[in-house]
């Protein structure tokens, strides 16, 4: 058959054409046969599935602990689902094909998945129970930590405001290290200070030191204020838990294998606590409107739901990149549609508007506001002479792939500034060619390049001219947010010495091609409501 399917400890070197690796590390395979482009043909692939994960996650939707989970809601920077779409469409092109390939699979539940599709000759699968064993023990683990964590919040951070500060209108906001006491806030800037009576309440995954600043602000507390301590004891059992129906048919593995990789964190139980406090304060303190940076989460969804049920306003502040691959802003796969989208999305700019047009979002509800947090183009310079500034991802196995590639570039003779995700920090030695750094793109004072992926600083350096390239995976799709006017060239592990050494800066870019400024009328119209 012309995929043959393999764990990695039965890796061969005969009886194929070329291979691929999906997961597992197969160091004894000829690196000459190593299949070429997988990576562009992979996001290639997710493109074309986009719409069969909005089929599988509105079916997903339909659930009640599907509100626990990312994937139903098509969040395609916690959830990979996507990704394993995608394979399961270039194995199905391959077994068509007459040379053939060596698959190489680790992964327990993708393997099964795979390993009965027409043209695949498969070999025995890893063991499945050690892996789901480790993910729940992992996972229980995580949920128990979270209710010594929402019992602290709500001990020390957990008052209310006085019973005659019921209504209004509210800020619902993450715990950002940009936030001041002041009443600054990363998401929406100066809105606080501009008008006093608006208040802010803040997510129930704020982190303590964050928490103890913030709600110095008089118009600040937490949403952990309005928790039950009781309620807190049923954390650990949180998880998703798909229908049985969902587990059958051909996407039963791919499901399966979501449901455990979600069930090995402690995400279920933070989502159900964001869902019981903010379902309370609804309830209690009936404001009149509730502002938030909105991105379509399954706990964003029964926010809304709640809202609209007790006649509360609602509003949407698209507030980051959405570029072809966000499903999760598309409301396509809401079981519900409308009643779980906000009254009114405001967007950043142009671009924006129209991608969530094009995914179905009635204009009627969307209206350009501008932008908080992108100001302008990043302040270093370029210098032929400086390194390379590389810009780690948050998805930890594009960062892996990533720093290897980095590390096959260095030993070519380029210098690296790399610096790791503030979300998922990394620890490594600095090498020749290979230095960390934990200053921002603007903070830099030189560099000659801009290596990123799946992250905003591709942007900062197109705005600032800087040559910049966008890193392509080869085993997992690191999703591009740049908005679809905006493109800059790619490359894949084996390229990026090539593609620097006459890589092009670009021409400086108009900010307002990108992003709209703020409208302050817009935000004034909404508050005299």
């Amino acid at each position: 058959m012309p995929v043959i399917l393999r764990r990695s400890d039965q890796a061969t070197t005969a009886g194929y054409d070329s291979w691929v690796v999906l997961s597992g590390d197969p160091a004894s395979l000829p690196r000459e046969r190593r299949r070429p482009g997988v990576g562009l043909k992979l996001e290639a692939a997710f493109d074309q599935c986009a719409e069969q994960w909005f089929a599988i996650g509105k079916a997903l939707s339909g659930d009640p602990s599907s509100a626990l989970a990312h994937t139903p809601a098509c969040v395609t920077n916690a959830s990979d689902f996507g990704t394993m779409l995608a394979w399961t469409k270039l194995i199905n092109e391959w077994a068509g094909e007459d040379a053939k390939t060596l698959v190489i699979c680790d992964d327990p539940w993708l393997y099964r998945h795979l390993k009965n599709w027409p043209g695949v000759d498969a070999g025995r699968p890893p063991r499945l129970w050690p892996a789901a064993l480790r993910l729940f023990v992992r996972g229980y683990a995580a949920r128990a930590k979270t209710v010594i964590t929402v019992l602290r919040r709500i001990w020390t951070y957990g008052h209310r405001p006085t019973p005659g500060a019921k209504g209004g209108q509210w800020l619902l906001a993450y715990g950002h290290p940009y936030n001041d006491a002041e009443g600054k806030d990363a998401y929406f800037g100066d809105l606080l200070q501009i008008y006093p009576g608006l208040r802010r309440i803040l997510h129930v995954d704020c982190i303590d030191p964050l928490l103890a600043k913030l709600t110095r602000h008089p118009g600040t507390v937490s949403l952990n204020g309005w928790g039950n301590w009781r309620y807190a004891f049923s954390l650990p059992f949180a998880r998703w838990r798909p229908a049985r129906r969902h587990l059958q048919g051909p996407y039963g593995w791919l499901v399966a294998r979501a449901a455990a990789r979600e069930g090995g964190t402690g995400t279920a139980a933070m989502i159900r606590w964001q869902n019981h406090c903010q379902q309370r304060w609804l309830t209690d303190m009936a404001p009149a409107l509730v502002a938030w940076p909105w991105e379509n989460h399954s706990w964003e969804r029964s926010f809304v739901r709640r809202a609209h049920a007790l006649g509360i306003g609602t509003v949407g502040y698209q507030h980051s990149m959405v570029g072809r691959h966000m499903l999760n802003y598309a409301p396509l796969s809401n079981v519900d549609y409308l009643a779980s989208i906000p009254d009114r999305v405001l967007c950043i700019g142009a671009p924006y508007y129209a991608q969530l047009a094009k995914w179905s979002m009635p204009e009627e509800r969307l209206q350009i506001a501008g932008a908080f947090r992108f100001s302008g183009p990043a302040k270093c310079s370029f210098d032929t002479s400086a390194p390379v500034f590389a810009a780690l991802p948050f998805a930890g196995a594009v960062g892996a792939e990533m720093m290897s590639a980095i590390r096959a570039a260095a030993k070519d003779g380029i210098r690296f500034l790399v610096k790791p995700h503030p979300m998922l920090p990394m620890t490594f030695e600095d090498t020749p060619g290979f230095e960390r750094t934990d200053a921002p793109l603007p903070e830099q004072g030189a560099v000659s390049g801009v290596l990123y992926a799946a992250s905003a600083v591709g942007l900062e350096a197109y705005f600032a001219g800087i040559p910049t390239l966008r890193f392509v995976a080869e085993q997992v799709v690191a999703i591009d947010i740049l908005p679809e006017n905006v493109s800059v060239p790619f490359a894949g592990r084996d390229d990026i010495s090539g593609a620097f050494s006459d890589l092009p800066r670009p021409s400086p870019v108009p900010r307002e091609q990108v992003f709209a400024d703020v409208n302050y009328g817009v935000w004034a119209a909404i508050f005299a409501e």
